[in-house]
């Protein structure tokens, strides 16, 4: 994976909500206690999920409530996703040094470092 590989999913958050905290039956998520979590291509705006395996049923959160502040629903808008990061992110030069020592005590294969980190270090 790249730098372009990442997306900035905070947009998505601001653009179609942010209730993460309360499901359907007005009960508080408690993050921490999930144990399954399920994710529906027919439900895309809802989250399901389970405290415990011996639930019957997913209990859903629905992440985007009401409208927004132009009046139109959330399910109308098209999904927009923007890059994360515009540039490879530099690695400082205490990693650098960690990294080629690492391959200088052969911790880390030569055929990785002459393949791979030769190209991250910039060498």
């Amino acid at each position: 994976m790249t730098y372009e590989d990442f997306y900035d999913l905070k947009i998505l958050q601001e653009e179609y909500g942010s209730n993460f905290s309360i499901n359907t039956e007005n009960e508080k998520v408690k993050w921490l206690d999930i144990k399954m979590l399920r994710v529906e291509k027919e439900s895309p705006k809802s989250f399901f999920y389970k405290n415990s395996y011996e639930d019957a049923t997913f209990k859903m959160v629905n992440i985007s409530r009401g409208k927004n502040t132009r009046g139109k629903e959330n399910s109308e808008r098209k999904v927009r996703l923007v890059k994360a990061y515009a540039n490879r992110i530099p690695l400082s030069d205490n990693k650098k040094r960690d990294l080629k020592e690492l391959a200088e005590k052969n911790i880390i294969p030569k055929f990785h470092y002459n393949t791979y980190f030769k190209n991250v270090l910039e060498i």
